[in-house]
């Protein structure tokens, strides 16, 4: 307001106090440098703003976007490791030698000598013998399973060969030379059978086929009779059992 007021003054005002003019000169120029300073300050605190808000921007626009990591997959807690299988060739290997080792010491057919005993006897149409085998060989040798059965007469096989009775388990029989392993047979009267389902025949002999052997024994067998129907069975045979 003094700046001001000062310009506003008349000459004849100045003139008339001389002594006022070189105060007054020195005012104006202050003022004048005052106003300047002022300005730039003003223009030199704007300048420093858009600085620091281009700056600012500038941070914010090129600032990486935070980089997500997907989650780590945590290992199951419990969770037994799988151990590996067995080989499926070991197995069958190992299955392979016990079968071969097993064969090794049953008893062959050349080693064993078959005979029918009057067994159980007779009773409601059917006759129940023993089959028995004896081991005739310089080794003891083994018996385990269900010998093969069939009738024959005239060379050929009259019937079925025997059903097995798997009443009685199969146990394992050690034969020393000179032992004996005994099979229990039932063996029903053809005579007992419809014709057209059986047709009677009588028997010649008896085929007898030793566990796990394919060579057979041929024993006498006159006193049974076997159907000319190759489909029907008329004899049981149980597992060997130790002992005549």
């Amino acid at each position: 307001m003094g700046c001001m007021a000062e310009k506003n003054m008349k000459p004849s005002t100045v003139m008339a106090h001389g002594r006022v003019v070189r105060p007054l000169i020195a005012l104006l120029a202050v003022c004048s440098l005052a106003t300047g300073l002022s300005g730039c300050g003003t223009s030199s605190t704007s300048a420093q703003n858009r600085q620091q808000t281009s700056s600012s921007t500038t941070k914010k626009k090129t600032a990486k976007k935070p980089v997500t990591k997907a989650p780590s997959l945590k290992k199951k807690q419990g969770t037994k490791k799988a151990e590996p299988e067995k080989s499926t060739s070991e197995s069958v290997t190992g299955t392979t030698a016990d079968s071969t080792k097993e064969r090794s010491v049953m008893c062959g057919t050349d080693e064993l000598e078959a005979q029918l005993t009057a067994g159980a006897g007779a009773g409601a149409g059917s006759s129940y013998p023993y089959l028995v085998l004896t081991n005739k060989g310089s080794r003891t040798c083994l018996e385990r399973g269900y010998p093969g059965v069939s009738l024959q007469a005239g060379g050929r096989q009259i019937g079925a060969a025997a059903n097995r009775d798997t009443s009685v388990a199969p146990v394992s029989i050690w034969l020393k030379p000179g032992e004996s392993a005994h099979s229990e047979l039932q063996i029903v009267n053809a005579d007992a059978y419809d014709g057209s389902s059986c047709s009677a025949r009588q028997a010649e002999t008896m085929v007898v086929f030793p566990p796990d052997q394919t060579q057979s024994l041929s024993i006498p067998a006159t006193g049974y009779k076997g159907c000319e129907n190759v489909k029907t069975a008329v004899i049981r045979v149980r597992p060997l059992q130790p002992g005549k």
